[in-house]
C-alpha cells in the first residue's frame, strides 16, 4: 500500500503509451497501460466498475500502491488489476473494494494484500482469477482474502483463456471463499504444474 508519509498528487492520465514512464505519488483514477517497462509506485488508483488497472504491455511494476473501488458497495470495481500482458508484477500493494480483484494468468504478485471486501448482488466473489493461457502467476508473501465464506474462492483457476498452467502460491495466507483454493478443470483442459507451498491456509 501506498506509504503513509507519501504527500499525493492529483494526476490525470488515464492511458500510458510511453515505454519506461514512471509515476509516483500519484492520485489516479481508472488506468490502462499499453506501453512496457512502466512503474506505477506509491500511488492511490481508485476506479468503480469494470477494470481498475489495465496492463497491456509487458514488465509493468505496479509498486507500493492502493488499488480500489471507491467504496465496497455501488462504487466497488469487478477487476482493479486485469493482466493481459506479460512479465507484470504487484508489489507491496494493497488491492480492494473489489470482486474479482486479480484477473491474469501471468502476474506476479509479491508482498502485497489482496482483499475481496466489495458487496455486489448476483456477482462471484475471488481474489485472484487466473484464466489460463498465459505461463502461470507466481504469488509470493502476500495475504490473499476472500470475506465471502460461502463463495468461489480465494484464488481460483478455470481455463476460460486456455490451459492453467504453471502456477506457484508460497509464503502466503489465504482465507475465505467457498474453497479457498479452487483449480478447476473443464472445457476439455486440466490444471496442470500447481504449486502450493509453506503457506497458512484459512477456511
Amino acid at each position: 500500500r501506498v506509504p503513509v508519509s507519501t504527500r499525493l498528487v492529483t494526476n490525470w492520465t488515464t492511458t500510458v503509451n510511453a515505454n519506461g514512464t514512471v509515476i509516483s505519488g500519484a492520485r489516479l483514477g481508472c488506468l490502462t497501460v499499453n506501453a512496457s517497462n512502466v512503474v506505477i509506485e506509491n500511488s492511490a488508483i481508485t476506479c468503480s466498475g469494470y477494470v481498475g488497472v489495465q496492463l497491456n504491455g509487458t514488465g509493468i511494476v505496479l509498486r507500493n500502491d492502493t488499488i480500489a473501488g471507491a467504496n465496497a458497495g455501488s462504487g466497488s470495481v469487478q477487476y482493479a488489476v486485469r493482466d493481459w500482458g506479460s512479465g507484470n508484477s504487484i508489489v507491496g500493494s494493497y488491492v480492494h473494494n473489489c470482486t474479482q480483484c486479480v484477473y491474469s494468468s501471468v502476474t506476479a504478485i509479491t508482498d502485497s494484500f489482496i482483499d475481496v471486501d466489495a458487496t455486489v448482488a448476483g456477482i462471484h466473489y475471488e481474489a485472484i482469477y487466473d484464466p489460463g493461457g498465459g505461463p502461470g502467476m507466481a504469488i509470493q508473501h502476500s495475504s490473499i482474502v476472500n470475506g465471502h465464506k460461502d463463495q468461489t474462492a480465494a484464488f481460483y483457476a478455470a481455463p476460460d483463456g486456455g490451459q492453467v498452467q504453471g502456477v506457484t502460491i508460497n509464503g502466503s495466507y489465504l482465507a475465505g471463499g467457498g474453497y479457498t483454493i479452487y483449480p478447476t478443470g473443464q472445457l476439455g483442459q486440466s490444471v496442470r504444474n500447481v504449486a502450493v507451498t509453506n503457506n497458512v491456509v484459512q477456511a
